[in-house]
């Protein structure tokens, strides 16, 4: 078993101060002499005027710097470049040539007359019916 750490001599001090004057204090003891004796052995921390301003930005940067923030950064300026009229015309002239591409590569090459009578079956319940009751 390792030994343990000791602490510092001016916190072993600071500790035994703080205990001894709690063991010095009385249990008659009214609210506001307990206020003060904590108000003088756990004094307030005190910090630069600049110490609020230096945190928000160091959250700031670190804000930046995440993912979703670029991830943001980058959707917001492909659609700033998107929404102009020569890039918007672009996109939506390679998306109909996809579409159209992609949609005559999936479909078979079959005769029209069948396609087109599936069409009319599928928009005309009383052919659909008809299709279904034959055998």
């Amino acid at each position: 078993m390792a030994p343990r750490a000791r602490n510092p001599p001016a916190l072993d001090d600071l500790a035994g101060c703080v205990s001894s004057i709690i063991r010095q204090a009385s249990t008659a003891m009214n609210d506001d002499e307990l206020h003060d004796l904590i108000r003088r052995t756990h004094p307030k921390p005190e910090f630069s005027s600049s110490f609020q301003r230096e945190i928000w930005a160091r959250i700031a940067v670190a804000e930046q710097q995440s993912w979703t923030a670029q991830w943001q950064q980058w959707s917001e300026s492909l659609f700033r470049w998107v929404a102009q009229p020569a890039p918007a015309l672009a996109v939506v002239t390679a998306m109909l040539l996809l579409g159209s591409g992609l949609g005559r590569m999936i479909t078979p090459d079959n005769d029209h007359a069948t396609m087109r009578s599936a069409y009319v079956a599928s928009i005309n319940p009383l052919i659909a019916a008809r299709f279904t009751t034959q055998p």
